[in-house]
């Protein structure tokens, strides 16, 4: 089970024994103190996908930015105020985040719509489709005959 920040680089344990997952391309700041977003990356025909579980965050709290094929997700969350507790165990992640990720496609960041809904962030980037142009080739091997 992955937490709301990825602990360690890699790969994430598949369902499946002896199976793993690539993790998505990003680019990651290994000198930053911000907390990684754990993210799932995945596509359809028409767009791309991240989606990731935020739980505690309000949207105003996020920024999110596309640019060329980089989409950046950034935030904080805060720690509850709590007065005369002491923790037994600490485990859950309160500070800044963020995560940079790399698209395998190109993508129209102009369209892009994020939307959040029960700690979920869903972030649907289209993809820009590229007519392919089929080339003829000629034969010149007789040329001059």
């Amino acid at each position: 089970m992955l937490s709301f920040f990825r602990k360690s680089k890699g790969k994430a344990k598949s369902e499946e024994p002896d199976k793993e997952i690539p993790s998505s391309p990003s680019l990651r700041n290994l000198e930053s103190d911000e907390g990684e977003l754990a993210v799932d990356l995945y596509h359809d025909k028409n767009d791309l996908f991240v989606r990731s579980a935020i739980a505690g965050i309000k949207p105003e709290d996020l920024e999110i930015s596309i640019e060329n094929d980089i989409i950046a997700i950034s935030g904080e969350r805060k720690e509850p105020k709590e007065e005369n507790v002491e923790y037994l165990s600490r485990e859950c992640y309160f500070g800044r985040f963020s995560r940079r990720i790399i698209s395998p496609f190109e993508i129209d960041g102009s369209r892009a719509k994020a939307t959040m809904k029960d700690g979920i962030l869903i972030i649907r980037i289209p993809k820009i489709e590229r007519s392919k142009v089929k080339l003829e080739v000629k034969d010149n091997s007789r040329m001059g005959e």
